[in-house]
């Protein structure tokens, strides 16, 4: 008998917990068969970015770094093949013969449990197994993962990650949502206020944007050959309160306790918490002062997060002192905000500072 191959087949957008699950049946399986390679089939473009160019679908991961995220899932052989016109043409039956079975030599392919492929992507798990059966390939149907109840999709995730609930996408995700791109030249508007940010070019333009806001992020940044992590506060939006004549979209970090230059370098921010959706304020010391109690939320988020409990209040309490006196109606919700969060967070401190990490 010949060497097992074991396969599934996918876009994997995201490399999400339903995807780690159908690749740990592929290793029970493959325990059943006693030695087999897993092997994982998939496609540059996405096949949508092909078929249905109209609709722009975004993506939560470049193809790239979806196959970097794959193998890192370990022990598995990633087979990026390039989405064509002539290969979206193909049956599922030419599919089967000329590329699992001749090419790559598959003896076992588990099909995802909403996964559909060949020329009009409309065959059924039943229609499969025939196919399979006329072509020596066992077909096995692979389970959905489900968190609380809810079953985990790429779609799922893509409308948690646009209504800004990031922390519900990172649960689903199995890690936070990431975004990647060169720190490049701005108006330098936030340096004059005290607040120097990092303008982020993304390097995946179709990348899915979580919806205008403040949001409360880790940064990481390449120094010395080793990668450094910062608290940041991220701004994405069209930024209302200085530039009311382009109305561009940018994506903006501050990252607390830093001061370098770092234009060209490549920043990744790992999103943890929605904080507070966009807002225009009226002045340039009205916008200083948000700035000033975004900052005290960043560090007051990061203290409860490793349950010191007593430091989160004391940052609340020296932010009611500065700044308390100074509220306007557009900033008085961010203070409230704070108060929520503290009223909100266990009341017992750590014993230790430890954060889950998924990075």
């Amino acid at each position: 008998m010949g060497q097992k191959i074991i396969a599934t087949i996918g876009s994997f957008d995201g490399v999400h917990r339903g995807h780690a699950m159908l690749l740990g049946q592929m290793r029970d399986l493959a325990q059943h068969y006693g030695e087999a390679e897993l092997h994982v089939v998939t496609f540059s473009p996405y096949p949508s970015d092909v078929l249905r160019p109209d609709l722009r679908i975004e993506h939560l991961v470049a193809p790239e770094e979806r196959n970097q995220l794959l193998r890192e899932l370990g022990g598995v052989k990633v087979h990026d093949l390039p989405f064509t016109e002539a290969l979206a043409s193909m049956s599922a039956e030419a599919f089967m013969e000329d590329v699992l079975l001749r090419q790559i030599g598959v003896t076992a392919l588990v099909i995802g449990y909403d996964h559909h492929f060949g020329k009009g992507a409309s065959l059924s798990i039943e229609d499969y197994e025939r196919l399979g059966q006329r072509l020596g390939i066992a077909i096995h149907r692979g389970r959905s993962y489900q968190v609380d109840g809810e079953v985990v999709s790429s779609t799922r995730i893509r409308e948690c990650i646009k209504s800004g609930d990031v922390a519900h996408a990172a649960l689903l995700l199995g890690r936070r949502y990431s975004l990647k791109g060169k720190v490049v030249q701005g108006q330098q508007l936030g340096r004059k206020l005290g607040y120097p940010t990092a303008n982020i070019d993304l390097g995946y333009a179709t990348q899915v944007l979580p919806q205008d806001g403040v949001y409360l992020a880790r940064a990481y940044l390449r120094e010395g050959g080793k990668e450094a992590e910062y608290k940041a506060m991220l701004y994405i939006g069209t930024r209302p309160s200085i530039d009311q004549v382009t109305m561009l979209r940018s994506i903006e970090a501050h990252l607390l306790d830093f001061d370098r230059d770092i234009y060209g370098e490549e920043l990744v921010l790992q999103l943890e918490s929605f904080f507070l959706p966009e807002q225009r304020f009226g002045s340039k010391e009205e916008l200083r002062l948000a700035l000033s109690l975004y900052e005290a939320s960043v560090r007051m988020y990061f203290a409860l997060e490793e349950r010191q409990v007593s430091k989160a209040t004391q940052i609340l309490h020296e932010a009611e002192l500065r700044y308390g006196d100074r509220l306007t109606p557009s900033t008085a919700p961010i203070l409230l905000r704070l108060h929520e969060s503290l009223s909100h967070a266990p009341h017992r401190e750590a014993s230790s500072s430890h954060s889950s990490n998924f990075h």
